[in-house]
């Protein structure tokens, strides 16, 4: 098969490979559409690696590990693939753990499908696992006023974050993003107190504007929960000072750290690798994922997360009340199309858009 390795310096380098096997647990997908992320060329130079980058996958099972109970080949299904491991998506076959497979429904196309893997799986974690806010399953009541920042709310991940957060009941939410706004209002609930920041105010005004906005919406004792979905700029700090130097705030990025932040915050970081990793290795045979002891049943829980949310996600789509992010799609295939949308990345000419690539 035909695959892509993505050097340092933003090359991608086209060679053959061959199809690979799955594990006990895993599923090998033909590759239809792959989503294409920042990390994918910004890894490649923090961490001088090279490597298939790819990790949304869209396409239909090819064949399955011994112990996989829920996919069969032919079904239509995305995944997010193993961060740094082998059988990528910018591949014509790709490797996906069965707990982060999960299958499309006919409403959605695959082009959609490759939208959501890594960027939802990103908004869940942040707002489920690290804020601890109520899951969609047990929204709050209509009546309770449950502020939520949100910044970098046009991105994929912002905009799945205020999906997830509406299917909760979560409000008001605080929207901080720039030229995506006019997106992003289509996302809020008005009427519930949810309002847009414009971050290019900067500053004491963007700290003005979300302390305004929450006090418009009738929370006069402030926001206590964020997700910086951009992490950049100094972005931390003026959200830390909106909150008072109080409550939980979750990052996407490692920049905030060391940079003087509240010693009284909850400040976690969100990296959509721990639901393979989770909070520490193990293996057993066949290089499956222990079930072990200690670091195990940490790891456990964070995978068993994923299963339930990427469920959750399917029956969301089917019913509708979460949607696949607005995407470009660049052609040229393996051959010029990931590399080109790559570049547009780099260059910083996405906007509210997620760009996928026909393989």
């Amino acid at each position: 098969m035909k695959e892509i390795i993505i050097h340092p310096g933003l090359r991608a380098e086209l060679i053959e490979s061959p199809i690979p096997k799955p594990q006990a647990q895993q599923v090998v997908i033909k590759v239809l559409v792959t989503g294409i992320n920042q990390k994918d060329w910004k890894f490649p130079d923090w961490t001088s690696t090279s490597i298939n980058q790819g990790d949304d996958i869209a396409g239909t099972i090819h064949a399955v590990g011994r112990d996989v109970l829920e996919f069969k080949p032919g079904d239509r299904v995305a995944a997010l693939h193993e961060l740094g491991a082998p059988g990528g998506s910018y591949a014509e076959y790709a490797t996906a753990w069965d707990y982060t497979t999960f299958h499309i429904p006919s409403r959605t196309s695959f082009e959609e499908a490759a939208t959501l893997p890594l960027c939802y799986t990103t908004a869940a974690l942040a707002l489920y696992h690290n804020l601890r806010l109520p899951p969609p399953f047990r929204p709050l009541p209509a009546s309770t006023r449950h502020p939520l920042l949100i910044h970098g709310a046009s991105s994929a991940v912002g905009a799945f974050a205020i999906k997830l957060a509406r299917a909760a009941n979560i409000h008001p939410i605080l929207a901080v993003c720039g030229a995506g706004a006019p997106y992003v209002r289509t996302l809020l609930d008005g009427s519930a107190g949810d309002a847009v920041i414009d971050y290019r105010a900067g500053g004491a005004d963007l700290m003005t504007g979300i302390q305004n906005a929450a006090r418009e919406a009738g929370c006069s004792e402030g926001v206590a929960d964020a997700f910086d979905a951009t992490t950049a700029e100094g972005s931390w700090g003026h959200l830390a000072d909106a909150m008072g130097g109080r409550g939980k705030m979750t990052f996407v990025l490692f920049e905030w750290m060391g940079k003087g932040l509240p010693a009284g915050m909850e400040l976690t970081q969100t990296h959509v690798g721990v639901v393979h990793s989770g909070g520490g290795g193990g293996g057993e045979e066949d290089g499956e994922k222990g079930d072990g002891e200690g670091e195990g049943k940490r790891e456990n829980a964070v995978r068993d997360f994923a299963f339930v949310y990427l469920r959750l996600l399917t029956r969301g789509l089917r019913d509708g009340w979460m949607t696949p992010h607005p995407y470009r799609v660049v052609q040229g295939g393996l051959s010029t199309g990931v590399e080109e949308a790559l570049g547009e990345l780099k260059a910083g000419k996405a906007s509210a858009t997620k760009y996928v690539v026909p393989i």
